[in-house]
């Protein structure tokens, strides 16, 4: 589940948590030069039809580290063709509801349970001091940087990530 969305769990189900993990997410809200940024990359998906390809473009962008861009055109390629499935306004109308998303910050003392966050070094999207913030934010965290993956770290360092959430179950449920 997303950030937002594992945010939310916490606060309301504690009970039902016994780890947490999150993948190039945030728990601040995004300010008005943010949301600006990104409803106008996403303008052109804002219509009927399929998403067009200079939108999935952008999510390239946005998505992917420069090293996967590089070095994993399949990856890249695939993904497009993916994302241009898609209805354009339904993209369009996710992105905008990341966008008013409430301030997680507040919370984060209070998830007592242990928390793995994987983030992608080259996430150009969230910076890795907003790892580091999640890290510090939360008691029993550790933060897992991913190198040479930006916002999409699982899928452009699956071995890598993978490895470090084994781990983390392995530690919360014993055995791996």
């Amino acid at each position: 589940m997303g950030g937002f969305m594992a945010f939310e769990f916490a606060r309301m189900w504690p009970e039902r948590l016994h780890g947490l993990i999150l993948i190039d997410t945030k728990a601040a809200p995004f300010d008005r030069e943010q949301q600006e940024n990104v409803l106008g990359d996403f303008a052109k998906a804002d219509v009927d039809g399929l998403l067009p390809h200079d939108v999935a473009a952008v999510a390239v962008a946005r998505c992917f580290g420069a090293t996967t861009i590089e070095r994993n055109p399949e990856l890249v390629a695939h993904w497009i063709a993916r994302w241009r499935k898609l209805p354009a306004r339904s993209v369009y109308n996710e992105v905008r509801s990341w966008l008013g998303k409430a301030d997680n910050r507040p919370d984060l003392a209070n998830i007592d349970v242990p928390a793995l966050i994987l983030h992608g070094e080259e996430d150009s999207i969230f910076p890795m001091s907003i790892a580091e913030e999640l890290e510090a934010g939360i008691p029993n965290a550790r933060l897992v940087a991913i190198p040479l993956a930006g916002h999409t770290a699982n899928l452009e360092q699956p071995e890598v990530c993978n490895e470090a959430i084994r781990g983390f179950l392995g530690s919360v449920f014993g055995g791996t």
